[in-house]
């Protein structure tokens, strides 16, 4: 929806600053839908003019705040960074598909050359997506050819350790119950305790033990169902 309006008023160039500006004005409330559509108008026309206002009009609001499903739209999204991921994801995939052995695969560290981390992401969920997880011999070369491992950036990391566990490449089971206990972010900490409970429950208990004060009581206490220690 915030695409849509997005390109309803003009562009990123025009819709990005309403955000910071949006975030200001209602920190520390609650708002409402309505709260949110009336400052969304007023910004707008205040820093734009009343003709702002016509264009925000021809957002269909009724199907997308209380229609069924996605109304209509087709936004036109610059595909030319997730490209590139989907490609090389591709390429990894058909070697899976045809056991192709990973030292013959043409991949190399300039694959990920002047990539964002956004892009890195892509290409690990698009291979945690597989029905068929990557075998640790296809992780092992992922790992040598690229650094995954050694990343120092929690989302390409946490992906990664996904994929490895969901391989069960048994070398990264102790670093990540030793990532665990660096992280207190609960996006990172429920699937990497999920993901160890999986391949080595007796790794991942004694982790959780090993760091559960360190853990927000909410995060504790959803890793400890997670573990069914309740």
């Amino acid at each position: 929806m915030l695409y849509e309006i997005q390109s309803k008023v003009g562009g990123a160039e025009i819709f990005e600053p309403f955000m910071p500006a949006y975030f200001s004005h209602f920190q520390f409330h609650s708002l409402s839908t309505e709260d949110f559509k009336d400052y969304l108008y007023k910004w707008f026309t205040e820093k734009h003019g009343i003709e702002i206002q016509q264009k925000l009009d021809s957002v269909e609001w009724d199907k997308w705040l209380y229609g069924k499903g996605m109304p209509p739209v087709t936004p036109k999204f610059d595909m030319s960074l997730a490209t590139p991921a989907y490609k090389l994801a591709e390429k990894w995939t058909k070697a899976v598909e045809n056991n192709v052995n990973p030292e013959d695969l043409d991949v190399s560290k300039d694959d990920l050359k002047g990539w964002f981390a956004g892009q890195i992401c892509v290409f690990l969920e698009t291979l945690d997506d597989l029905s068929t997880p990557l075998s640790d011999k296809y992780i092992s070369h992922m790992d040598s050819v690229y650094s995954f491992s050694t990343s120092k950036n929690a989302e390409i990391i946490s992906r990664f350790y996904t994929i490895a566990m969901r391989g069960k490449w048994e070398k990264i089971y102790q670093p990540v119950a030793d990532w665990l206990g660096t992280v207190g972010r609960m996006k990172f900490v429920r699937p990497g305790y999920r993901g160890l409970n999986e391949v080595d429950r007796e790794l991942a208990v004694a982790t959780f033990r090993k760091y559960e004060g360190f853990y927000h009581p909410i995060c504790r206490g959803l890793v400890k169902k997670d573990l069914k220690l309740d």
